[in-house]
Formats: structure tokens, sequence, C-alpha cells
């Protein structure tokens, strides 16, 4: 994971392209791979193991008496448990494209958004603006501490976004809950109490050198 100026590799969605006119790039990055990986797996390790071990003893008992069943009922049983084993399936998919999905997943923060890419065999952008966020929150868990990562939590009316196992946490968090808190206070705060000289909604957040 890197800060602003990361450098894409082939294959990444370039967020300079998506700013925009006179819109700045204040921090972009990416998951840390081994981490984003791992957590998207074990995400649902534990369910799909019961699961397919339920599903398993269930099935070789049937399987006992397979010989005395109608074909129709042989049919709605096969039906029955594909269906059933939908979540390791789900955990299955989850192992075979976390690598897929991690490469097309992209976060960036602006002067006056959040945005995030994602996706499978294309790119699917999300961006929420500053001034629609109602918390910015910071999450570390055991295994973030583990792996040097963290999670920065965007809360709003529309849903929950959030920057998943980035490495440099504390300053994506610190940046875009400095920016959030400059442009809210500033599209809220009465213009009739204003100083004569305020740089106002179109104040600029550049990284330090």
């Amino acid at each position: 994971m890197s800060k602003y100026g990361y450098n894409y590799a082939p294959g990444d969605v370039d967020v300079m392209d998506l700013l925009m006119g006179g819109e700045q790039l204040i921090w972009s990055g990416k998951p840390k791979k081994s981490v984003y990986v791992v957590t998207q797996i074990l995400t649902m390790l534990p369910i799909a193991v019961i699961w397919a071990a339920f599903d398993g003893f269930a099935i070789s008992m049937l399987a006992e008496n397979i010989e005395d069943m109608s074909l129709p009922l042989k049919i709605f049983l096969a039906c029955f448990f594909a269906l059933h084993l939908t979540p390791v399936w789900i955990f299955l998919s989850n192992l075979l494209t976390s690598s897929a999905r991690w490469r097309h997943t992209v976060y960036a923060a602006t002067d006056t958004r959040i945005i995030i890419a994602s996706g499978l065999l294309g790119y699917t952008y999300d961006s929420l603006n500053y001034k629609d966020i109602d918390t910015v929150s910071l999450h570390v868990g055991l295994f973030d501490r583990l792996f040097g990562t963290g999670d920065v939590i965007f809360t709003s009316e529309g849903g929950n976004r959030s920057f998943l196992d980035i490495e440099d946490f504390d300053e994506a968090y610190a940046l875009i809950q400095r920016a959030v808190t400059d442009i809210q206070a500033d599209i809220e705060y009465p213009n009739a109490l204003r100083p004569q000289e305020n740089p106002g909604y179109n104040t600029r957040y550049t990284r330090n050198e």
C-alpha cells in the first residue's frame, strides 16, 4: 500500500482519470494484498466448514438408501443440496476470486470526496462526498495488528463505505477526518458570521512534503 503518488500496476484503475475539473487528490492506495486475500477467505470459512460438514453427513446418510429412492426424489434431493450448499459455493467463489478482486480494488481521497473502485471482471466506482459523511472511524482488529493494517470506515445515511486493510491507515484517517471537518464546518458556518477573508468551500488540501 502506498500513499498519494501511488504507483499503479498494469490493470489497476488510475484514480487520476476519475477526478473532476479542479479536484485534487490527497491520498490513494490499495489494500495490503496478503491481508485482503486472507480476510476475504476467512470471513466465511467457519460457516462454510460447518455447513459442508452438516450437509456432507446428511448426504452420506441418504446415500445409503439411494437405491430405494425414486428418480424424482433423487433429482429433488440433488437440487435441494445444491441450493442448500450456497454458503460453501460463496466461500469457494471468494477463495478463487479474491486475488482478482484485490487487483481491481483502489481507494482514493480527494479534497471533496472519497472514491472506491472495486470489481471482479470490470470496475465499479463508488464515491461519497465529504458533506454527506456523518462519521469517520478507524478500526484495527487483532489480525490488522499482526500485519500492520487497519480499516477506515465512513458512515452516512446512504450506508457505510470502507477503506479495508490499508497500511497507512493512520495517515489516511487523519487526512480525511480533517477534510471532512473543514468542509462541513465551512458549509454550516453562517455567511453573516464569516470573517471578511475566508477561502470558503474552495479550500485545497495538499500533501505535506
